[in-house]
Formats: C-alpha cells, structure tokens, sequence
C-alpha cells in the first residue's frame, strides 16, 4: 500500500483541459501529510506536473519514501517553483525487512528535468538519502538520464550516503546553496574518470557514493 498514490496522470494546468497556456502561475499545494510505515512508497507519482508537496512527514515505508517518475508541464528558471517543500525523511531501523534488504532512499527524483527540492531533511539513511532518474533502468520506462536536479536548504542527520546513484549513472545533483557538497554553486555527478579535474572535480567516497563533486568554477550539463 502506497502513503499517497498520485497515478497515473496528474498536471494543473493553468487553464484547466487547455495545456497550450501551460502550469498554473503558483504550483498546486499540499501540505502537513504524514505517511508513516505504509508497505510500500510514502509518495508516489508516475507523471506529476506542477505540484509541490510540501510539509509531509515521511518514515518507516516499505519502499522510497518519495518516489517520483515522470515531471512534465513544469516552470524551469527563472520562474522554477519547488516541486518537494520542508519535508521530513525519516529511515526507521526497526522499518520492515523488505525496506531494510531494497536499499531504498528517502527521495527517488523524476526521470525528467526541472524537480527542486528546496528545505528538505534527511535521518538515518545508510544506503542513500537522495537518488534521481527514478525507473530509468527499467523495461516499461528507460531513459538515458543525465538530468538535473536542484538541490537547497538539505539537512542531514545520521545519514553516512547523501546520495546514490543508480543506472544510467549520469545524475547531476545541482548545490545552490552549499547544503549539499559544501560549495554554494557546487554539484555532485556519478563517477567518469573523463569528468575528474583536480581542484575542481573530485572523486569522492561513501557520503557521495564514490561520485564526483565539483565546485563552482564550473558547470555540470547534459548535452
């Protein structure tokens, strides 16, 4: 069983069944749910738009405590709104086995440019707090990847992998604030020995899941 189950399609438009005037001016809110040891997913949402969650206080699921797939109809910057807000991810230890044996992650972010996550906390996860490109590996949904995702106000309590990186292996977790790597400006990437320039990208160990952080003199893109 699923917390909350947004499926299959759900995108606010601006002028409802009009998607040529695009998302609403002010993402669609919803606040103050606590999703708390559900079999599954405490959040999950197969195609999603301009929806923020925000306040939700997510532990001990059987499954990604937020797990988003697809994000379409969606503002970029300059106009880019928080898709997850304020959130509380919490890693129980005494969760079910099946959680404990499927190395899941607080937040699993969409196979799609554009998701911010903006104030979010992260407690108690050893095998990765954050991950993106959800079901990109996968037969009924493979993407190539390389999307980024931005990243703000993250704090992290008794969590030894910030992040995990998981097929295709080409995430780029953007750092606005520093929260993150440490660098305001800074990102961290899966591991290319291409992409390692000393003193400015980086391999690093277990809390990046031996990836690359690099600092702010440079960009992380996808091309």
């Amino acid at each position: 069983m699923q917390g909350l189950r947004i499926y299959p399609v759900y995108k606010p438009l601006k002028v409802p069944c009009d998607s040529s005037q695009g998302p609403p001016d002010q993402y669609q809110t919803y606040t103050n749910l606590t999703s708390f040891r559900n079999g599954a997913h405490g959040i999950f949402n197969k195609e999603g738009g301009a929806i923020r969650l925000k306040h939700f206080k997510l532990m001990g699921n059987g499954a990604d405590d937020e797990r988003r797939v697809k994000l379409k109809d969606v503002y970029g910057p300059p106009a880019h709104q928080p898709n997850s807000e304020g959130n509380l991810y919490v890693r129980d230890p005494d969760e079910p086995t099946v959680a404990r044996s499927s190395g899941k992650v607080g937040l699993f972010a969409p196979q799609d440019e554009y998701y911010y996550g903006k104030d979010l906390t992260f407690v108690g996860y050893g095998s990765g707090a954050i991950a993106g490109c959800a079901k990109c590996g996968s037969q009924t949904d493979m993407k190539q990847g390389g999307y980024t995702f931005r990243l703000s106000g993250l704090k992290f309590y008794n969590t030894t992998k910030k992040v995990r990186f998981t097929v295709p292996f080409k995430q780029i977790f953007q750092d606005d604030d520093g929260s993150l790597t440490g660098t305001a400006g800074g990102w961290a990437t899966a591991y290319r020995a291409f992409n390692v320039w000393p003193g400015q990208c980086e391999r690093k160990g277990e809390e990046f899941d031996t990836g690359i952080v690099c600092d702010n003199t440079v960009k992380v893109r996808r091309l």
